[in-house]
């Protein structure tokens, strides 16, 4: 809206030059009145769209300050009543968290990883996925297949079978070869305890560019694997993702939250962990609430 304005004023004090020479042109070469009076006539309107325009222009602006004013209140109120609404509700949980998109920042990850603090839960442990996986290389498959002990002649999904065999090491804390070799390959990155069992995996998704989209190549496999084992599942992107994952998510049965870097998307996590409620929950398209039933 700010550039729309300010292409019409530059148009507008455009037109006024142009104006002006016309009038000068006209007076001296063909001393016409009629003509320099239009001319007059034109500029008067234009000083009053002009005029109309900057009011405009204010009152925006004025209504913008207003509108971050009230954005800027309820995001202090949020932040403040956050503990009050999450506090020990998940003592002692352990969680471990999978980035495989990129939408959401580092910055407001680790909210959410406080959010999760906030709540009594710990982090064990936070895989990063840095890029997607092509098995359509031979050689990368030829990798997978070796790190695997599969024969030569498997026909079976291989996402499967290397992504849920990932899930199944980071839910019970043992074996670790899938994750081995995926971070020798750079495909993820690894922080923190693996060692042991968890109680519900975070899955945070979605993607600003489309060709980096994980979700039914790395994430579905992983969900139908940790659903296999008995872990609780959160499937969740920010309100922003270009590619958004969320109906893929939804097919699967668990909580999915569309606002995740939102107070209350954290809030629903929290409530989605302790009740252990499923379903979708956010302000996208549909979405059952923005927060679980209790």
């Amino acid at each position: 809206m700010m550039v729309d304005m300010r292409y019409h004023i530059v148009s507008l004090v455009a037109v006024f030059l142009a104006l002006g020479i016309g009038i000068l042109i006209g007076a001296a070469v063909l001393g016409n009145g009629t003509l320099v009076q239009e001319q007059k006539a034109m500029i008067d309107r234009l000083v009053a769209d002009f005029e109309g325009l900057r009011t405009e222009q204010v009152q925006l602006e004025h209504s913008l300050q207003e509108q971050r004013a009230a954005l800027d209140a309820n995001l202090m109120f949020g932040r403040e009543v956050l503990p009050i609404l999450v506090k020990d509700l998940l003592p002692g949980r352990r969680i471990a968290v999978i980035r495989t998109g990129d939408a959401l920042s580092d910055k407001m990850y680790k909210e959410v990883a406080s959010t999760l603090r906030l709540a009594g839960a710990k982090v064990t442990s936070v895989t990063t996925f840095l890029r997607n996986v092509d098995f359509a290389d031979p050689v990368f498959k030829q990798q997978t297949l070796e790190a695997l002990g599969l024969s030569a002649d498997f026909r079976k999904d291989l996402s499967q079978e290397l992504f849920g065999r990932l899930a199944t090491e980071i839910a019970g804390g043992q074996g670790l070869v899938a994750m081995g070799f995926l971070q020798d390959s750079a495909v993820i990155q690894t922080t923190g305890d693996y060692s042991g069992s968890i109680d519900a995996v975070l899955i945070i998704g979605g993607v600003h560019d489309s060709l980096r989209s994980t979700c039914r190549l790395i994430d579905l496999p992983m969900i139908n694997a940790f659903k296999a084992s008995g872990t609780t599942v959160i499937a969740s992107e920010p309100f922003v993702a270009e590619t958004s994952y969320i109906k893929d998510y939804r097919q699967k049965s668990v909580a999915v939250i569309d606002d995740i870097d939102s107070i209350p998307g954290q809030v629903a996590l929290i409530y989605s962990l302790a009740w252990n409620k499923k379903g979708h929950f956010g302000i996208k398209e549909g979405a059952r609430s923005i927060l679980p039933e209790l």
